[in-house]
């Protein structure tokens, strides 16, 4: 239905082009050529295309290490090399080939998590979003990064029984809570958060809406650790891919949003002002 939406909106554009006898040809999806007039259709854009800090994507199997059915490595596409491991096997998430969207995602229950360092990972900004969904477990934490010494982090979780997202964020010490009241956390349902730290204010956005900000704080944010999943709280969370970025601007956040909500299905949960709730994000 999205292909043949996009090729309608391309056809109109075109019209003036079109007999009624006219061809169309359509090669991978993409209309090429209409009434013998060629059409350039510019290609999707992804987070490839900008400077990532780190990106964990379950669904490009290349870069998953399975032991069985648990996953045991994600490897990291930003070029960093800030590899997420789980070397136990009874603490390794679980590799789940239709996860989300109709994509492999990874599935965490208490005790499962894959981590790793991130180092001279330090910032005035900060993008940190991700697609994914919780299936129970009280305080399900779907991932979490932070500082060695526990002075900055940011913790995304389920916020007890209720359909709610935490993001938890500190900088220097100081902690600031950022809940979601929307109703777009609920059990199973998948969606896009997306943690902004722009100027000393924190947002967060849940399927491309502000849903809450912080105080102003200075200082410059440190991550040193990056954990999908978690060890010892209730959990049952399951993630599909998860991007960091060190800026914070908005065309930046949007064609995010964008690229995941195309890609894992979500783009219906957008709002109808985002500039892509109806075409993908293209270069």
């Amino acid at each position: 239905m999205r292909k043949a939406i996009f090729i309608a909106a391309l056809l109109m554009m075109h019209l003036h082009v079109l007999a009624q006898d006219d061809k169309v040809v359509v090669i991978d999806n993409k209309v090429v050529e209409v009434g013998g007039k060629v059409l350039v259709v510019p290609p999707d854009w992804t987070p490839a295309d900008i400077d990532t800090v780190a990106w964990y994507d379950v669904s490009d199997i290349s870069t998953v290490t399975t032991n069985g059915s648990n996953v045991s490595q994600l490897d990291d596409k930003s070029g960093n090399d800030f590899h997420l491991t789980q070397a136990s096997g009874g603490a390794q998430p679980f590799y789940v080939e239709d996860g989300i969207g109709g994509l492999p995602a990874m599935q965490s229950f208490q005790g499962d998590y894959v981590q790793g360092s991130a180092t001279n990972f330090y910032t005035n900004n900060l993008i940190a979003i991700g697609v994914q969904k919780y299936s129970g477990g009280n305080f399900s934490q779907m991932w979490h990064s932070w500082k060695t010494d526990k002075t900055d982090w940011l913790v995304v979780r389920r916020n007890g029984t209720s359909d709610r997202l935490r993001g938890y964020f500190q900088l220097n010490g100081v902690r600031r809570l950022l809940d979601d009241d929307s109703g777009a956390t609920a059990l199973d349902t998948p969606f896009i958060y997306c943690a902004s730290w722009e100027s000393g204010i924190m947002r967060q956005y849940i399927n491309g809406s502000l849903q809450a900000d912080s105080e102003s704080l200075s200082g410059t944010h440190e991550q040193e650790q990056i954990r999908i999943g978690w060890e010892s709280i209730q959990n049952n969370s399951t993630v599909g891919e998860l991007i960091f970025v060190d800026v914070s601007d908005t065309d930046t956040r949007q064609k995010l949003e964008g690229y995941l909500a195309w890609k894992w299905g979500q783009e219906d949960n957008l709002p109808s002002d985002h500039p892509y709730k109806y075409e993908r994000p293209t270069k």
